[in-house]
Order: structure tokens, then sequence, then C-alpha cells
């Protein structure tokens, strides 16, 4: 009993070790639409990926929300809709509301449907969690295997940065936007290295673990819907939970 109990720790330290590798030295690739069947294998070049002319889910666009008054009334933060965030760039989802809206949406089910067989040959063992965005969202880390963003709405400028960044971070750096960091922030801030990736609607994002990023409107004056897709393992869903 005592060895099997130390081979699955062993089994399990190996996976850790894994799973916190990432790649410091990347190039971003890109990936038609009609490429889709091949991305598992790209994924496991630990690359961030540019997937262009993809199909966006229909149901959350701006066109779509005002035709659906069920999920115009779905609230937000203060008091406040998704059929304001419409027009207010300002509203936005808190992580619980764009998780239930993903559900309410339909969301849950197109990704399943649509996304998860191509991230991952295993999806007796992979899950799928999904989100429904309103609004800019300041820096968060990835956890998942995969992690896809596709704006739906406005084009998006994504800040991405790698894993080796955060020790020049400040020390609350979560919801935050790398490129308003000041010397009052962090004094290494001039060593803060990120690129803005623009990403319009059509295109996504396809992220893997440990990076961070950071989302952006484009444009202030329009919507700024965009949807996140994250394809976890045990292991990643286990870190998704207690990040």
């Amino acid at each position: 009993m005592i060895e099997w109990i130390l081979i699955l720790g062993i089994i399990f330290i190996i996976l850790i070790v894994f799973y916190k590798q990432a790649n410091e030295e990347f190039t971003i690739l890109q990936l038609e639409g009609t490429q889709l069947a091949t991305l598992t294998t790209v994924i496991s070049e630990k690359n961030p990926i540019v997937l262009r002319q993809i199909q966006i889910p229909p149901f959350f666009t701006p066109e779509a929300i005002q035709q659906n008054k069920r999920i115009q009334t779905f609230p937000l933060v203060q008091q406040k809709t998704v059929i304001d965030a419409l027009t207010d760039s300002t509203v936005h989802t808190t992580t619980e509301s764009a998780t239930i809206l993903a559900r309410e949406s339909g969301l849950q089910v197109w990704a399943e449907h649509t996304w998860f067989p191509y991230l991952t040959n295993w999806t007796f063992v992979h899950s799928m969690k999904t989100f429904a965005n309103c609004g800019e969202q300041g820096l968060r880390k990835t956890t998942a295997s995969s992690t896809i963003i596709i704006p739906t709405s406005n084009p998006l400028d994504i800040y991405i940065m790698t894993d080796s960044q955060e020790k020049f971070f400040p020390p609350s750096w979560k919801g935050k936007f790398p490129e308003t960091f000041t010397v009052l922030d962090t004094p290494l801030v001039g060593q803060v290295k990120y690129m803005v990736i623009k990403v319009k609607a059509g295109n996504a994002l396809c992220l893997p673990a440990h990076w961070f990023y950071s989302i952006r409107s484009s444009d202030s004056a329009k919507p700024v819907l965009w949807c996140l897709l994250e394809c976890h393992h045990p292991l990643s869903a286990l870190a998704a939970r207690l990040d």
C-alpha cells in the first residue's frame, strides 16, 4: 500500500513539473480556421497562436444581444445589465457573472461542441470552462492548458507577457494594466516587457498555460464583448480553483 502511495506521489510530482514548464523563447504562430484539425499539434509547441477566420459565438454579438431580452437584463456590476454594456464600455463582468452569463447565453454548450474537439485528443480527461465577458480586463495569468480569447464586437488589444515577467510586477498586480505601471508601483517598471496583439472579431488568440494577459478595447466608444474558453486537464483545473 505504501509503495503505491509513493508511486502515485512521484507521478503527481512529475505531472506538476511538466505543467510548470513554460516557453520563455517564443514565436507568435498563425493558423487559419480551415486548419483547426491541426490545432492540438500546434498547441503542443506552447506558443501563442493567432487563429484567423474562425467562427464567433453568434449569440454574443451586439446585434444578437439587442434581440435577446433575456440576456439584455442579465445583472452586472453597479446595478448595470448586459444591455448597458452595449453603450458604456466601462460596464464589465466579474469572473462569477461571466461564468453564469456563459451558461445562460449558450456559450458553454457551443464551446463544448465547436471548440473542445480541436483543443485536445483526450476529451475524456479534459474539461471546458467558458466565460462571456463585457468590458476591459486587467492582468490575469492563464492556468488552463489552452486559453482562447474571442472578440465578438470591437477589436481587442491583448497585452501578453511570459511567466518570467512576474518578478518585475508590483505585489498587487492582479486586475491592473501593465502599460500603466510606474516606478511608484514597481522600481523595476522598465524591465516589464509585454507585447500587444490586435485581434478583431472573426479571429482569436490562443495562449498556453502560465502566460499573463490583459484586455483593452481599441475603441472605447464601442461595446467590448469577448469570450474566454479554457481547456483544462485535472491538474490545471485544480490550479484554477486555488488561484
